[in-house]
């Protein structure tokens, strides 16, 4: 669930402005995930087809 997880959630909060301190349980893994290198290597924005206008 993770590997679905961790994209959806950069997601809610990068573009979709979601206030994260409603989902207290969710913030708490998101917090986990920014530890972790190979989610952080694997997120969206870091991929080399990501388009331009979404890296700004």
């Amino acid at each position: 669930a993770d590997l679905f997880l961790a994209p959806q959630i950069d997601a809610a909060v990068r573009r979709f402005n979601v206030d994260m301190n409603e989902y207290p349980i969710l913030s708490r893994i998101n917090e986990a995930y920014k530890e972790l290198p190979a989610f952080q290597d694997a997120m969206p924005l870091k991929q080399p087809d990501t388009p331009p206008e979404a890296r700004a």
